[in-house]
């Protein structure tokens, strides 16, 4: 094999491997969202009662969804995708309402 044909065979195997890591990144992305939101769901119909752990729920979704968008390469399908940073709730304020995410 000449050394042009392994360069282009290194190549084709190296796109090969980073399109498999990158989709592999926009699914794990996608799940964690899904996540995300249905843990934004089960806030938003807590009970006074339930509120509390409702949103420490959320909050550690949201902190793995964040610490997973960040690393490298999935930052890079993370922003070609449209995946932003979600945000945290805050902690309930004297009304007992937490910020929503925006």
């Amino acid at each position: 094999m000449s050394k042009a044909r392994v360069g282009t065979t290194v190549i084709l195997l190296f796109l090969v491997a980073m399109s498999l890591t990158g989709l592999a990144s926009y699914r794990r992305l996608a799940a964690l969202d899904a996540r995300a939101e249905q843990a934004w769901q089960v806030v938003r119909a807590a009970s006074e009662a339930d509120k509390e752990a409702a949103e420490a729920a959320f909050n550690e979704v949201t902190l793995e969804y964040n610490r997973a968008r960040r690393r490298f390469p999935t930052i890079l399908i993370a922003m070609a995708a449209g995946f932003p940073d979600r945000p945290y709730l805050d902690a309930p304020a004297k009304s007992g309402r937490a910020s929503p995410p925006e």
